[in-house]
């Protein structure tokens, strides 16, 4: 199976001009990406051809744990405010907002192609859109360790309507994608449909992320 992260910076690919919170923001995620990447590719959860955010496993451990690639919870809140507010609980799953737990899901580029695929726009329509990847937590200093990042409602709603053949249908079309190339369309199947469950409880409440290394 081919290398799990892309090996070009993301924000090299995202964007031709980024603004500089998100270049920090993305190369935060490149820098996790290159710390992890050899554990990563002798972790059970590669060789089965699964990622380790794509396992049904608990959070804390298990057989499908992986240490070194970063969490990255989806959660929903009423505004940006409180959903920022999460990062000092130490992220939602401390806190009573609904999440989803996973890990190294990335917000920019697979949730990216996610929405072109369940929308029907185009990959750079989504990436144009400014609530895309926004980072809602200081990430000035170049050092943070975890960032809660935005969703768009596009994506939200799209992922509401979905119906499980379209989820199955996305699932597919991601592992066509470099980043997710070579994993089993299955696992990823498995986390869209509790990523939909979530959206589906949204309510007028909006998507979130929580990344942390």
């Amino acid at each position: 199976m081919g290398r799990r992260f892309a090996p070009r910076p993301f924000y090299e690919r995202l964007d031709p001009d980024p603004t500089p919170s998100a270049r920090k923001l993305l190369r935060l995620v490149e820098r996790s990406a290159h710390d992890s990447d050899d554990r990563l590719r002798d972790s059970p959860c590669v060789s089965r051809g699964l990622a380790p955010e794509l396992t049904n496993s608990a959070r804390g451990g298990g057989a499908f744990y992986d240490p070194g690639v970063p969490f990255t919870d989806y959660f929903l809140a009423p505004d940006d405010t409180i959903a920022a507010a999460a990062l000092a609980d130490g992220g939602p799953v401390s806190t009573n907002l609904p999440t989803v737990e996973a890990k190294n899901v990335d917000p920019m580029v697979n949730l990216g192609h996610l929405e072109a695929i369940l929308t029907g726009v185009s990959y750079e329509a989504v990436l144009a859109d400014g609530r895309h990847g926004r980072a809602l937590t200081d990430v000035a200093s170049g050092d943070a360790d975890q960032v809660i990042v935005a969703v768009t409602d596009t994506l939200r709603d799209a992922l509401a309507g979905a119906a499980p053949a379209a989820l199955d249908a996305a699932a597919l079309r991601l592992t066509a994608t470099e980043e997710l190339a070579g994993l089993d369309p299955a696992g990823i199947a498995d986390f869209l449909v509790r990523l939909a469950g979530l959206a589906r409880r949204a309510n007028g409440w909006h998507l979130y992320c929580y990344w942390a290394l």
